[in-house]
């Protein structure tokens, strides 16, 4: 197995327990229904009634599909169908907000639709047929690795707008909407699935019934828009996934897009226009009512390949009144594009994180990765006035087995053997409340410490801040899932320096507490107590406020 192999695995594990992004909010025509709160919903027997589908994911995590036929890829883990249903008119827009998204899980957007021929609640979802109402890939291919549709979604306060397609029949429908992150799709089921299901009530339309096929035959482990290298200068990006349906009141539009630095606009007497605009080869945004890809035509040299390409392709329907606006002179909206720097010192972690922003804090001296070490170092020097204060000798030396481990050894004995049994409460439950949870062991054990009358109650709470520093220590290695690619090896870097330096500081340290005239080896747990203040001070809350509330 290759080293990037290793590597991949190594932070594709951690990334389980990692937190990525999930619909909180879906607004439709002026009203706002609540999603599943993943972090939240799970853990409670009764949450309200949704129009999102529920799911058994507890932290933002992507679907684990080795083929994509399992059914978890219809719409997430184990997911179950909301009990209510959101009303849109037929030709309208369902607006899609979520929680979060990271700027290097780069990929597709595609949202599709499918006839509950019944009530949505109670559908069985593997027989859904989904016909695709929209996609979108890579938009800028000038510099790698392009931006993609999720740089959109994240440009737009991470919010998608679905159009309806305004030709299909009244009824029940399931919107699957989905993130496709592709930053490690170069290897074998590299590329990550986000799939969200929203329940719709279609009112009006026309006659329409697309033809659609089950979610579980999308995509294969070998599709081109599946298996693909981001990072190799990418110049065309297949989407995956069904042919895209074209509805039957497609307004036909040219767009032309000639070499870099040609512009002219052209427009007719309908509401549809024809433009010419620099646009980059190789990308398109492909909305409902659009022919099924946008694909560069040959051009005639290399040269005329890099700046730009004749592409032609048919766009939705133009709202009339937006047409009107057109014809009396305003232009029709342009893409959007993004100069990236060309030194990575160029970026901003405040424009590329939103919300919310990595915090680099806790693996420094004032956080609680170095705490967890400092205690392991701190007390080698305090340990012969412990013995003498506790009059202890044979607690630090041979103990009967009744009597439990030494000073030292029972706090790395606690650590180590409870970190598995973290990872797996990182994985299934709140990330923010096991590490909080881990700080109050943490400080709790170095309480006791500190007070302690004798060795027993003493070596209880090593053993007790042992336990804690295990969920801290765990917690800074699959939490560094939240930092950008780039930047892990430098937090896991940081995290794993810890030990050496807080094995010079430590007994040092220890040895001023202990020899102080005006202190004592108490102060060598005391002093810990500054980390719970710290934790509660910087831990950062969802504000809850500030999301509008879900609508029966």
């Amino acid at each position: 197995m290759s080293l990037s192999k290793v590597a991949w695995l190594i932070l594709g594990t951690a990334g389980l327990a990692a937190a990525h992004g999930h619909i909180d909010r879906i607004d439709i025509d002026g009203k706002s229904y609540g999603g599943f709160l993943v972090d939240q919903y799970p853990h409670e027997q009764n949450f309200p009634d949704l129009i999102a589908w529920s799911t058994a994911d507890t932290q933002d995590a992507y679907v684990q599909t080795f083929d994509y036929s399992q059914s978890d890829i219809i719409c997430h883990q184990d997911a179950k169908p909301g009990a209510l249903a959101g009303e849109v008119a037929a030709g309208g827009k369902v607006t899609l907000h979520w929680s979060r998204w990271f700027e290097d899980h780069r990929g597709p957007v595609i949202s599709y639709l499918a006839n509950c021929n019944g009530s949505c609640a109670s559908v069985n979802k593997t027989e859904l047929e989904f016909f695709k109402i929209e996609e979108a890939g890579l938009l800028d291919n000038s510099k790698s690795p392009g931006r993609w549709a999720s740089d959109e979604l994240m440009a737009a306060n991470n919010t998608w707008t679905v159009n309806i397609p305004s030709d299909i029949a009244a009824g029940n429908y399931v919107l699957r909407h989905e993130i496709i992150a592709l930053h490690n799709a170069r290897e074998d089921n590299g590329a990550q699935a986000y799939p969200q299901c929203i329940n719709l009530k279609v009112t009006g339309g026309g006659d329409a019934t697309p033809k659609g096929i089950p979610a579980t035959q999308f995509y294969t482990p070998t599709d081109p828009g599946i298996l693909v290298d981001i990072f190799n200068n990418l110049v065309t990006y297949v989407i995956p996934g069904p042919a895209l349906y074209e509805g039957s009141d497609a307004a036909p539009t040219s767009i032309a897009v000639p070499p870099t630095g040609a512009s002219s606009t052209a427009l007719s007497s309908s509401p549809a226009w024809t433009t010419s605009y620099a646009a980059p080869q190789g990308c398109g945004y492909v909305p409902y009512g659009s022919s099924s890809q946008i694909t560069p035509t040959p051009v005639a040299s290399d040269a005329e390949q890099r700046d730009g390409t004749i592409v032609e392709a048919t766009l939705a329907g133009v709202d009339t009144a937006e047409g009107e606006k057109s014809i009396a002179g305003k232009e029709p909206p342009a893409l959007r594009t993004t100069t990236q720097p060309d030194d990575l010192s160029e970026l901003h972690e405040e424009d590329q994180y939103p919300w919310p922003r990595p915090r680099l804090d806790d693996a420094f001296p004032d956080g609680g990765e170095f705490r967890v070490a400092l205690d392991n170092s701190i007390i080698s020097t305090a340990i012969p006035v412990i013995t003498t204060d506790f009059d202890s000798l044979s607690d630090v030396g041979k103990l009967p087995v009744y009597r439990g481990p030494w000073y030292g050894s029972v706090y790395l004995l606690a650590q180590m053997s409870f970190q598995p049994t973290f990872g797996k409460a990182y994985t299934f439950f709140n990330l923010k409340w096991v590490w909080l949870g881990s700080g109050l062991l943490f400080e709790a054990g170095s309480v006791i410490c500190a007070a302690a009358p004798n060795s027993p109650v003493f070596i209880a709470g090593r053993a007790v801040a042992g336990l804690g520093a295990a969920g801290l220590f765990r917690g800074a290695i699959i939490m560094s899932q939240i930092v950008e690619m780039r930047k892990r090896p430098l937090l896991l870097g940081i995290v794993t320096s810890m030990y050496g330096v807080a094995s010079v500081v430590g007994p040092s340290l220890g040895g001023i507490f202990t020899h102080s005239a005006r202190l004592t080896w108490r102060f060598c747990f005391w002093i810990n107590l500054r980390e719970f203040s710290y934790l509660l001070v910087n831990v950062r809350h969802h504000e809850l406020t500030a999301l509008q509330p879900w609508v029966a």
